[in-house]
């Protein structure tokens, strides 16, 4: 699965260079603050979604848009490491029941 936090963050920047605006200018016109803007950018803030909201209004665009999904799952390299990425941090016993699940559906 693709990291949400990391596709914000990615594609927040992204956009805002491409419109051409500092992080001073996004959180005037979205009211959010600066703090938040530069947080989510670093990874280091968990936005709230009335806050992805109005970053969206601000770009025009979706939320989904924002954090732009689509993109990530059109590679399977990057889904392949995204869910080895994902099973590496499980601990043992969830894993089992995660290897279980999967053999149990695929029958």
């Amino acid at each position: 699965m693709p990291n949400v936090f990391e596709n914000l963050a990615t594609h927040l920047k992204t956009r805002r260079k491409q419109a051409g605006i500092s992080q001073e200018q996004l959180a005037r016109q979205t009211g959010i603050s600066l703090t938040l803007i530069r947080d989510i950018e670093r990874k280091a803030a968990n936005p709230t979604l009335s806050s992805l909201a109005k970053i969206a209004e601000a770009f025009d665009i979706t939320i989904v848009e924002l954090l732009d999904f689509n993109k990530e799952l059109q590679d399977p390299a990057k889904i392949s490491s995204a869910i080895v990425k994902d099973l590496r941090r499980l601990p043992p016993e969830k894993l089992r029941l995660m290897l279980e699940f999967i053999r149990i559906a695929s029958m």
